[in-house]
């Protein structure tokens, strides 16, 4: 049986789940970590100020991503590239931009590890 069947069942009462108890206890965990959701946890919808907070790093930069595509085109344009050009352009930089930025990312991440490791050295020779 697949875990969808054993989903459906579940929803309409047919509990494959030896027990009530066991269920019960299985809807508490899952209640309790989506208790930022309203109403059920897989149909529920998020509120509005959790909407926006993740929504406002995003609405802030709109309208520079906006300008930039617009306008910068029209000036490349005006300058004789073409748009496959400047898109071709915009690719590699970005994924050279990204790529060196988590690479960065990962270096300082593991050599923080490594110091961490380093100095967190207990009387007996472990860690």
């Amino acid at each position: 049986m697949t875990a969808a069947e054993n989903l459906a069942k579940i929803r309409k009462g047919k509990s494959v789940i030896s027990s009530a108890k066991t269920f019960s206890d299985m809807q508490f965990r899952r209640d309790k970590a989506y208790a930022h959701v309203e109403g059920h946890a897989a149909a529920g919808r998020l509120p509005l100020h959790i909407k926006l907070a993740y929504t406002a790093p995003t609405m802030s930069t709109l309208p520079i991503v906006v300008l930039l595509a617009v306008y910068m085109n029209v000036f490349y344009e005006k300058l004789g590239a073409s748009l496959t050009y400047i898109r071709c352009v915009l690719v590699l930089v970005s994924f050279l931009f990204f790529f060196f930025f988590f690479f960065f990312f990962f270096l300082l991440l593991f050599l923080s590890t490594v110091f961490c490791e380093a100095v967190c050295v207990v009387k007996d020779g472990g860690r």
